[in-house]
């Protein structure tokens, strides 16, 4: 299944949201440090980001994750007027944090096979042909 990395600032909520996607199946492992984006190479093939905590940085953000070699799909959390106003501008699913599991393990897996197509960026290139 698709390795996820949680990059969610609340251990209130991103520690559940691990235990849930593990015992789904995913594997999914909650990284803090990356809240504010990539800290170095992730082999992740999906991002949660925290788009609350991101606000109005979750387009920039999610174009970093998106520049990372592995070319993450990237989901966005949250439910704040700012982070539904930039989730459209981010091209990114907004799930509300509390969305059921079912819900983002179906939004995961939109993103997984969606996230070569978010454009012809020499990362997504060497992805798509392999190369590394």
């Amino acid at each position: 299944m698709t390795a996820v990395l949680i990059a969610m600032a609340d251990i209130g909520a991103a520690m559940p949201l691990e235990e849930q996607l593990n015992a789904a199946g995913v594997v999914a492992k909650w990284d803090a440090q990356q809240v504010d984006g990539p800290r170095g190479a992730t082999l992740a093939m999906v991002v949660l980001v925290d788009a609350d905590h991101l606000g109005d940085r979750l387009a920039s953000v999610t174009e970093q994750w998106r520049d990372q070699l592995s070319v993450p799909g990237v989901v966005a959390l949250g439910s704040s007027a700012v982070a539904r106003a930039q989730a459209p501008q981010a091209r990114v699913t907004l799930l509300a944090a509390g969305a059921r599991i079912e819900t983002i393990m179906t939004a995961i897996k939109e993103a997984a096979k969606l996230r070569l197509a978010s454009g012809m960026r020499w990362p997504v290139m060497r992805a798509a042909v392999g190369l590394p």
